[in-house]
């Protein structure tokens, strides 16, 4: 699998769950919740520090992956103590889709170069 192509999944699920967090959860609470809108406000961010490589991040790209990973990580462990279960489908989609995210970007660590 080509970089051009992993870096494109990331991209994909990385908005797919910003957007979850950001908009279908806070509608469908009917209310802005602040776990999930600085939730999606950190994928957004996260998302944006990968790809427009901002000259602090430069030289540091293997530790934003790791950043990103630990990211999701917590997400996900949230998700399961904060008492949601895999009773919820969208939960379950969004997990599934952050866990897609973590192996991207463990595969993507493959084209950093090695310092």
């Amino acid at each position: 699998m080509s970089q051009r192509t992993v870096r494109m999944a990331i991209l994909v699920l990385g908005l797919f769950t910003a957007l979850v967090h950001l908009v279908v959860l806070n509608l469908t609470m009917g209310t802005l919740d602040p776990k999930f809108t600085l939730n999606g406000l950190g994928y957004l961010g996260l998302l944006w520090l990968f790809f427009a490589n901002p000259g602090f991040v430069r030289g540091r790209r293997v530790l934003l992956h790791y950043a990103f990973i630990g990211f999701a990580v917590l997400t996900i462990l949230a998700y399961f103590v904060w008492g949601h279960g895999l009773a919820d489908p969208l939960g379950v989609v969004t997990k599934l889709d952050e866990v897609l995210l973590i192996a991207a970007l463990a595969y993507d660590l493959r084209f950093e170069p090695k310092t």
